[in-house]
């Protein structure tokens, strides 16, 4: 953990700004941590990269987290700023959360990372007012998920359709 920006303390995590380098280190145990959300399926070339698609990650290596617990990667916060659409639910710039994962649950940690990101957000590159947007599966298997998201202060905002499932869009302004 040497070189690393640590951002806070919580327990026994240390919480840090992953930026590329740290990344590339620790890329094994973030996949690890990222194969326990449902559904995803990223690869190294994914985590490391400032393009999602056609769409660039502003800022992708100074919005993400990582969290660890002695040298052990805990948890990772990947997140970036998204520039707006013309039209549909992303019509404005925001600083979108593109994942979170905790090695275990019911520690706090999730919610503490959350939490300190909302907190730290006070710029955004691309301009306009601060708004933090995530985006889950509208399912019952997350509904915990959704609860979270909103005990950190998340209200939905709307829904994205895909062929095969629905996400909630969910938002903080600050």
């Amino acid at each position: 953990m040497k070189n690393i920006k640590v951002i806070d303390k919580f327990k026994d995590f240390t919480i840090c700004i992953m930026d590329k380098k740290t990344c590339r280190i620790h890329i094994d145990e973030i996949l690890e941590l990222l194969k326990r959300i449902p559904g995803s399926a990223y690869r190294t070339e994914d985590i490391l990269s400032e393009n999602k698609n056609e769409r660039f990650m502003y800022g992708k290596w100074e919005h993400s987290f990582i969290a660890f617990e002695k040298e052990k990667v805990a948890g990772v916060l990947i997140a970036y700023e998204r520039k707006g659409e013309k039209e549909g639910i992303y019509d404005k710039n925001s600083i979108y959360i593109n994942e979170i994962a905790v090695s275990s649950h019911g520690t706090g940690l999730g919610e503490h990372m959350l939490k300190t990101f909302v907190r730290r957000a006070h710029y955004i590159y691309l301009g306009g007012e601060i708004i933090i947007r995530i985006q889950t599966e509208k399912s019952k298997r997350n509904e915990t998920v959704v609860q979270l998201y909103k005990k950190v202060g998340f209200c939905e905002v709307g829904i994205k359709s895909y062929i095969v499932k629905e996400d909630f869009v969910m938002e903080i302004k600050k």
